[in-house]
């Protein structure tokens, strides 16, 4: 899978997740009784926030599309959560 291609998969996986938990989706009641049981470092790469979200996801979807342990993935990550930053706040206008 080409590495752009992969880009836009980890975010659009990130973006699906993160809003399956806020407040009225499938996952609302899920998120409140997470966020009250773990700490932010679980909540925050899980579900709670899309730049925190890549290291997991981005990781989750670079292994799963063939990808190995290089330094490209290191720069993957650090893109998608620069991605993730542009699609959750600056075009949707969700901090």
């Amino acid at each position: 899978m080409e590495y752009c291609h992969k880009m836009v998969l980890a975010a659009l996986v990130i973006v699906g997740v993160w809003n399956a938990f806020n407040e009225g989706m499938v996952f609302d009641d899920a998120g409140k009784f997470l966020r009250k049981r773990l700490p932010k470092w679980i909540t925050f790469p899980t579900f709670d926030c899309p730049m925190c979200m890549a290291s997991v996801w981005g990781s989750i979807v670079w292994f799963n599309t063939g990808g190995n342990v290089t330094i490209e993935w290191f720069f993957f990550v650090v893109a998608l959560s620069g991605l993730c930053k542009l699609v959750a706040i600056e075009w949707l206008n969700r901090p």
